[in-house]
């Protein structure tokens, strides 16, 4: 293979390539869900444009090679360059190449081009092309159980079957669970499936020819193996982070001031190395850095630009991973830089309230946690004497906002509006998050009604705070409450009034919470039976071809209650809230495992209205939920004989009809 400009389908069905090897050198496929989703935007967005085309009747007055050139351009002005792929060939295996760099994004391109091609009916093509002699084109060789997966995997969708049962197949190993590679694999081919699950212009066809990248070829294996090694230890970025340095001290014009400074950037180069963790070397961590003040810097003096504007070109910066000079200089560097060491010093790493993780500077980073990092980085710098309570509570503050769906769809956003706030906090000489009420109406996507009502709690209470901070912090923590307390405050009674909160109050938050923690410990059959006398709660999950009717859960898994107590709208929500109130007054001094049953118990003994048809049978008799052993039911009509009980996920030879069911337990 020559180095050139490659299309996906013009590599990959090149006659001279039977496979792509990556090999044991190489590290895992580790692209998150934002690297893909960035990656398909991108070529989401290249994929609408409209290419002008000459008329072939004029072009056909044209001499051929400029006919060809014409062509060439036309291609290029519509495709998605995704960079260098550098790879060798192995003389000892003909038609094998081995990958050096490239992994993330062919095999993410790899996975989309399966998925487009499922998606529109050209999977023989598909096998056609991207097999050779019955295995893959892309074969991963990182451990030869990834290599049997992915084998298995792809063969097991191009035969038609569910994505979502991958993991129930025979051959899919406990151990896989644990490859970091597989786990990804299975994420991100989830990602792209939601992706396109919405209507876009990639097709098939796109990103077999105008998906491109420039490949490079080193045709000794020593060479290719020795490149391979130089890229990783120094990384594509480390040019521009000796280009930053070069550029900073050539602007100095003092010999005192450039070797001060060099010093210092030794010093900060030094952090970032101790805190590599397993990376070779600092540059991943320290460039990262660079990004970080670049990012702030810019939307701190975009004065007039609007959110939406400086969005766009702080994504572009991230994704890019640029650090722009004009944004930086030593002693801003350095002020951040103190800003990092407080953070790291003062026990803000793993705090349990926080979301600093110690591979914090050594790694690159998502616009959800600088969402969450940004305003704690701002506030420390701004404020070199600020307490640390204080900065916990700042952080807290947007650790927590973090969770929100609302948020997490639109990070760069959100992002900018934090950093534009606490900028304006910082400027007023704020340091209680409390003072963030003087923001109202300003910031209504980061000051929503519930964290006010949490600030206005905290103002009223100085005596109190830490003792209701302790206690909104536990339940925000708690899986089953995910950042919110709104379903907690909504079942209190009476209503909370921030302007009126009292220990009294608190106490009854305890109560309230403790309950809702206890009921939820358990998530068993009698829990469902029990919250069913309050209502009907079932939800729609999808349609069964084999009944033609839809098809409905009873809360399963963890995550079904999750999902359905945080949402803003669920069956589920005015039924648990009923059992949460009952459970609190029928147990107001000691909450134990034993009067968690004996309660549930008697919601369902003293449940006796038998006019609610199916409802009553489900709370009556123990013996239903049971045999659904996924909680899925099929639902035509509310009448008995058009309900179908299914033992298993989907429709299988198990499946019962409610009304044969109960002649046969009656």
């Amino acid at each position: 293979m020559n180095h050139d400009l490659y299309s996906i389908k013009e590599f990959l069905t090149n006659n001279k390539i039977s496979q792509i090897i990556i090999p044991e050198i190489q590290r895992d496929y580790v692209w998150e869900e934002n690297n893909v989703i960035n990656l398909l935007t991108t070529i989401s967005e290249k994929s609408k444009i409209e290419i002008k085309k000459i008329p072939d009747d004029l072009l056909n007055t044209l001499d051929i090679q400029i006919r060809k050139r014409i062509k060439q351009d036309e291609q290029l002005e519509k495709s998605t360059n995704i960079g260098f792929i550098y790879a060798y060939h192995d003389n000892n295996l003909p038609g094998q190449y081995i990958l050096i760099d490239g992994q993330q994004r062919l095999t993410t391109i790899f996975l989309v081009l399966l998925h487009l091609a499922i998606k529109e009916n050209k999977e023989s093509k598909f096998r056609q092309s991207y097999f050779y002699e019955n295995i893959l084109k892309i074969d991963y060789r990182v451990r030869e159980s990834t290599h049997s997966f992915l084998t298995k995997f792809v063969d097991y969708l191009l035969k038609g079957n569910d994505f979502n049962n991958t993991q129930d197949q025979y051959w899919y190993f406990k151990e896989y669970d644990n490859d970091m590679t597989i786990k990804t694999l299975l994420n991100n081919y989830k990602s792209i499936k939601d992706f396109f699950f919405l209507p876009n212009n990639i097709t098939y066809d796109y990103i077999e020819n105008y998906i491109n990248f420039w490949y490079f070829n080193s045709d000794v294996s020593q060479q290719g193996e020795e490149l391979y090694l130089y890229m990783n230890s120094r990384g594509e970025i480390v040019s521009q982070g000796e280009s930053i340095k070069a550029k900073l001290i050539g602007n100095l014009d003092a010999e005192d001031k450039k070797h001060h400074w060099g010093k210092m950037w030794e010093e900060w180069q030094d952090f970032f190395w101790k805190n590599r963790k397993s990376n070779v070397n600092s540059d991943i961590g320290f460039e990262e850095f660079l990004k970080w003040i670049t990012m702030i810097e810019k939307i701190k003096q975009s004065k007039g630009v609007t959110v939406e504007t400086i969005s766009d070109e702080i994504r572009n910066i991230d994704q890019k991973n640029l650090s722009e000079i004009k944004y930086l200089n030593f002693e801003v560097i350095e002020k951040y830089f103190k800003a990092i060491k407080k953070i790291k010093y003062n026990h803000l790493i793993n705090h349990e309230r926080l979301t600093f993780k110690d591979d914090l500077f050594s790694k690159r980073h998502n616009a959800i946690e600088y969402f969450r990092l940004f305003p704690v980085l701002i506030l420390l710098s701004a404020n070199e004497d600020i307490d640390i309570k204080s900065i916990i509570r700042y952080g807290r503050f947007f650790r927590n906002l973090s969770r929100n769906q609302n948020i997490s769809r639109m990070p760069y956003p959100v992002m900018v509006n934090a950093v534009k706030m606490t900028i304006l906090f910082s400027e007023n000489n704020h340091i209680d998050v409390v003072n963030l009420l003087d923001f109202v109406g300003n910031f209504n996507t980061l000051l929503i009604d519930e964290e006010i009502v949490k600030l206005k709690i905290y103002q009223k209470n100085p005596v109190l705070r830490e003792d209701i901070e302790a206690s909104f912090w536990d339940a925000e923590d708690d899986d089953f409450c995910d950042g919110s307390l709104k379903f907690i405050f909504k079942c209190i009674k009476p209503k909370i009034d921030p302007e009126n909160f009292t220990k009294q109050h608190l106490e009854r938050f305890n109560v309230y919470y403790n309950s809702y923690k206890m009921l939820l410990s358990d998530r068993n059959d009698l829990l469902r039976r029990a919250v069913l006398t309050k209502g009907d709660y079932k939800e729609k999950i999808g349609f069964s071809t084999s009944y033609w009717v839809d098809k409905y859960t009873f809360m399963d898994k963890k995550e079904d209650w999750k999902k359905s107590l945080i949402s803003e709208k669920h069956p589920l929500l005015d039924s648990f809230e009923k059992i949460l109130i009952d459970y609190v007054n029928f147990n107001k001094s000691s909450i134990n495992h034993e009067n968690k049953k004996e309660f549930l118990e008697k919601m369902i003994s003293d449940f006796t209205d038998d006019s609610k048809g199916w409802v009553y049978y489900f709370i009556k008799y123990p013996q239903i939920f049971e045999f659904c052993n996924n909680k899925v039911v099929c639902f035509g009509s509310n009448e008995l004989s058009d309900i179908t009980l299914f033992s298993g996920k989907n429709a299988g030879n198990n499946d019962i009809n409610l009304n044969d069911f109960l002649k046969n337990l009656l």
